[in-house]
């Protein structure tokens, strides 16, 4: 089995807002392409009860560093009572969104090291002492890529708020 060692943990935007969806998709799939990650929708959910309508996305980024080791964004979007709004220019979702990024690494993705305990001890060994430093620039650069999605989808947001 692969671990998972956390990074970045609940970043969260959480506000009454008004966007458009299609273009949120766009900027968030964008961002992942020229990072070089993997982009897909790993789950959707819709739900309608008595006239309000609710959606929960969780979109999740991959990036693989080497036969080893990758990294993970999640990024998980509900959006609450929320209402289609036509606009001169453009249909605009209207409701309270709710954004949260975690990140962690990945390691042994391909499950390479599980066959024997021999080579899971032998990961393990090397995983603590040898690849510590390695390690160490991976979580600064998977923290570092999570930050970043997360001020350009805040940045995104807001431009909506403000035009």
């Amino acid at each position: 089995m692969s671990e998972k060692d956390y990074v970045v943990r609940e970043l969260k935007i959480s506000q009454g807002a008004q966007f458009n969806m299609i273009e949120l998709y766009k900027t968030l799939k964008t961002w992942f392409e020229i990072n070089r990650y993997s982009f897909f929708e790993k789950s959707y959910e819709d739900i309608t009860k008595k006239q309000i309508k609710s959606v929960k996305i969780t979109w999740e980024g991959q990036k693989e560093v080497d036969d080893y080791t990758r990294y993970v964004i999640e990024i998980k979007l509900k959006l609450d009572n929320y209402e289609i709004v036509q606009t001169q220019k453009e249909k605009l979702v209207d409701g309270k969104i709710t954004l949260s990024f975690e990140s962690f690494i990945e390691s042994d993705y391909e499950k390479k090291w599980e066959d024997k305990p021999i080579w899971k001890f032998i990961r393990s060994v090397s995983d603590k002492y040898f690849t510590a430093q390695k390690k160490v620039r991976f979580e600064k650069e998977v923290e570092e890529d999570t930050r970043d999605i997360f001020h350009k989808t805040k940045t995104f947001l807001n431009l909506y708020k403000f035009s």
